[in-house]
């Protein structure tokens, strides 16, 4: 018994500590904000109605926590595709990475979102100008799982040009380029198609 009292004491303890730290998404993205918060809560949920009254009050769209989240990433990695067009709509940026070099993208793809749904959620951040090609420090690239989960459509919407060109090496030295990558798989048509915007 006497435990349970010790043990209930300190997570009240925890609970009060972590909930006067909570800091509002109104200050500038480089501040603390934690994901308890009630913006990134209401992205995780796909509250609506709360980020608008928030955006209403003056909640910054693209706030983020001291690693970079933003609410963005947050919907994405819940898969609430209806909040992450919302965001979006409101001026949220696809492009943004947190401190581990991931976006939206990224999170999306990472979390537990499958399916049609997962598709649909890739497709709205890629519109939205997320980079696929972009390398996270844990040597994760988007069109690398977007290759595995076989969305081959979507990989020929990429926009290939001097600023994104096509040499899409895997994370190791002595991998292929992803044109081999997608040989290894049997997708002879979408080889050809990324070898002809030069991905050797």
């Amino acid at each position: 018994m006497k435990f349970l009292v010790v043990s209930l004491l300190l997570f009240t303890s925890l609970v009060v500590g972590c909930a006067s730290k909570l800091k509002s998404p109104t200050v500038e993205s480089s501040a603390p904000i934690l994901v308890g918060d009630p913006w990134f809560r209401a992205a995780r949920t796909s509250d609506i109605a709360t980020l608008n009254r928030m955006i209403q009050g003056g909640s910054k769209i693209d706030a983020a926590t001291e690693s970079g989240t933003t609410a963005l990433m947050v919907a994405a990695r819940s898969g609430n595709l209806e909040t992450v067009k919302w965001l979006i709509a409101n001026g949220a940026v696809a492009s943004v990475v947190d401190r581990d070099n991931q976006s939206a993208l990224a999170y999306a793809l990472l979390g537990g979102t499958e399916g049609i749904k997962l598709t649909l959620l890739v497709q709205e951040l890629l519109r939205a100008g997320a980079n696929p090609l972009l390398i996270d420090r844990f040597g994760f690239q988007p069109v690398q799982e977007m290759l595995e989960l076989d969305m081959d459509d979507l990989i020929r919407k990429i926009q290939f040009s001097e600023k994104k060109p096509c040499d899409l090496l895997l994370t190791k030295k002595d991998e292929a380029p992803i044109s081999k990558a997608a040989r290894r798989l049997g997708k002879t048509a979408l080889a050809e198609f990324l070898e002809a915007q030069g991905c050797w």
